[in-house]
């Protein structure tokens, strides 16, 4: 399948990583890539989130601080995913030569009292065991310290431990085994925390082990950011009750390889099969998964009134 998109980029457009941003990746757990997507992307990025934004998580109607999956319904966050310049760097981070997708997720937060995000690590609310996973995040305006930049526990992602999922509501129950987080806050002089100012078309590449969070968005701009997370070679499905919600059905059971037509191969190349259903149009959720996702969303949000 040839990988060109409808914005004119492809994932030829990418540019390598440099040996010191991969020993840097491997040793901090995250990286900044400057100028990682064109002007262009940023603009029709940006007109998608403020699209999302107004229509709600996954175009319920309900308005909260982002949405996800959003590529499976929206053709700029296909393309984004399918054929922007972000494979490959991150498979070059991840040494691996596979490297699936396994969804992006919107973030907004707004101008000028914005909530700060937890310390966490994103593996532990993910169905997933392997090492191999990352993020990519990009924000669609500048970012600084008091507009909610991301701060990294340096060299975390190499401490073998799984913390608890804690979110901005709170922890969220699972049945995986877990830790309690270290108060990063109270002890920070104990840590190397990295942050970086950015502009748009920056981004950060990061493990998934590693410890991550910001603090409430006190600028006078709405932080408006995207991140697609990725998978490699060593990568299997596991099964976690209690965290992520699969709005979308799928055939993986528990020790199977990440593939099929929600989580698609990138690289090295795009299978038809699995994702020829989404370049057709649109693929909606399942309706009874939806209904109780949306009950329980509205619940949640009742219950921070």
């Amino acid at each position: 399948m040839q990988s060109k998109s409808n914005s004119g980029q492809s994932q030829a457009s990418y540019r390598d990583l440099t040996e010191n941003e991969i020993a840097d990746f491997a040793r901090d757990g995250v990286i900044c890539l400057r100028g990682l997507y064109s002007s262009e992307w940023v603009e029709r990025l940006a007109k998608e989130l403020d699209t999302i934004r107004e229509r709600g998580v996954l175009g319920t109607g309900i308005k909260v601080d982002g949405s996800y999956y959003e590529w499976l319904q929206n053709d700029v966050i296909r393309d984004f995913v399918l054929f922007g310049p972000t494979a490959k760097p991150v498979a070059q981070a991840l040494s691996t030569q596979r490297l699936n997708f396994f969804y992006d997720q919107v973030f907004i937060k707004e101008k000028l009292g914005g909530k700060g995000t937890p310390w966490h690590h994103d593996h532990t609310f993910w169905p997933l065991e392997g090492s191999q996973i990352a993020s990519v995040w990009t924000a669609m305006e500048p970012v600084t310290a008091s507009g909610s930049a991301l701060e990294f526990v340096a060299g975390s992602h190499l401490w073998g431990k799984k913390f608890e999922a804690v979110g901005v509501g709170g922890s969220v129950p699972s049945n995986d085994k877990v830790e309690a987080l270290p108060d990063i806050d109270a002890n920070r002089d104990q840590y190397r925390i990295l942050s970086w100012e950015l502009e748009p078309g920056d981004a950060l590449l990061f493990n998934a082990m590693i410890l991550h969070g910001s603090r409430p968005n006190s600028a006078a701009l709405t932080r408006r950011a995207i991140t697609t997370r990725w998978t490699g070679d060593d990568v299997r499905y596991k099964p976690i009750e209690g965290v992520v919600r699969e709005l979308w059905p799928h055939d993986l059971k528990g020790g199977d390889a990440i593939s099929g037509s929600l989580y698609p191969q990138i690289l090295p190349c795009l299978l038809d099969a699995e994702v020829g259903q989404r370049l057709n149009g649109p693929i909606a959720p399942d309706a009874v998964r939806l209904e109780a996702f949306v009950t329980s969303l509205k619940g949640r949000i009742a219950a921070a009134m």
